[in-house]
């Protein structure tokens, strides 16, 4: 699944909430100049996220990362476009 957000430099944003069954998270920073700045808990701010530089992205899969946790962001620019992609993996059979 794939949602679409708007990041603002003031208030920081939930973009992915957690979630046990996800097995790998996509964040996409779609903006041609914007800086995203994410973290796995509330507060995240300029100067203690991890940097995702414009048309930038992170990936976390099982079992490498943990992509099960919230995640939060905040940009330097208003209006940020973000893409997050959740992936939950082949059902069990």
């Amino acid at each position: 699944m794939i949602f679409p957000y708007t990041v603002g430099s003031a208030v920081e944003v939930k973009i992915a909430s957690v979630s046990p069954t996800r097995t790998s998270l996509v964040i996409v920073c779609n903006h041609a100049t914007a800086t995203l700045y994410i973290r796995f808990s509330k507060g995240v701010a300029i100067a203690n996220g991890f940097p995702i530089y414009s048309y930038g992205f992170i990936g976390l899969k099982i079992p490498e990362d943990d992509p099960t946790t919230d995640v939060w962001a905040i940009s330097d620019t208003v209006g940020t476009q973000v893409r997050v992609y959740e992936g939950y993996g082949k059902p069990k059979q």
